[in-house]
């Protein structure tokens, strides 16, 4: 959503994840690659039309193509970083639970919503959660990226979009402040206690993953 957020910015373009191999425009790992991956990531910046231009690329392809952070780093002009987290990993866990059983991960209507129950297992959300704070730690503690990085909420995006760019993300990117606005919609509107079938029987247990903060909190 947040990159739908900033391509409705004038002068700004965004690429999707061109790290992720997946996608035909992303890159697949090969033996040797690290440059070969390095020159696919300034050329897709650099074609991008606009006075603005970046990227999503999620933490946890920096593993998977043999590259730290640092070195993606180094290889472009002081970029600056958006580190978007779930305050809420628990309805993190359940939107991501949903999404898998629909196969719907983005949706621009209410009414094309694909949902269903799911059941949630204490061990697999406290994996995810553990996942996140190693890898916004492994962000924060790499020399560069953490003197030009601005971690936020997507609860506060949600809650109110332009208000967040407007005192936040346009000041961080030196970027006029103007209008945002998305044609995709939240995955799920119904109580996340009608979403989970075993929510009673887990309930007591899940403060820890209701408030994460990736500074604050430990790994």
């Amino acid at each position: 959503m947040v990159l739908d957020y900033l391509r409705s910015i004038p002068n700004v373009s965004m690429a999707h994840e061109f790290l992720n191999p997946v996608f035909y425009y992303g890159f697949r790992p090969r033996k040797n690659s690290k440059e070969s991956l390095l020159l696919h990531v300034r050329r897709s910046i650099n074609c991008l039309p606009g006075e603005h231009c970046g990227c999503k690329i999620l933490i946890g392809q920096f593993p998977l193509h043999d590259i730290s952070l640092a070195e993606f780093d180094a290889a472009l002009p002081e970029p600056r970083y958006l580190l978007l987290y779930r305050r809420d990993v628990f309805r993190q866990f359940v939107s991501l639970k949903i999404a898998h059983q629909t196969k719907q991960y983005l949706a621009n209507a209410s009414e094309k919503l694909r949902t269903t129950d799911v059941e949630v297992d204490m061990d697999e959300l406290e994996d995810l959660y553990q996942l996140n704070a190693t890898e916004y730690r492994s962000a924060l503690d790499t020399t560069g990226i953490n003197q030009r990085c601005l971690p936020f909420a997507y609860e506060d995006m949600v809650a109110d979009p332009q208000r967040l760019f407007d005192s936040e993300l346009f000041p961080f990117l030196d970027i006029e402040s103007a209008r945002v606005s998305t044609g995709l919609v939240k995955q799920s509107n119904r109580p996340i206690e009608e979403s989970v079938r075993n929510f009673r029987e887990i309930e007591c247990k899940l403060s820890k993953y209701r408030n994460f903060d990736p500074v604050l909190s430990p790994v």
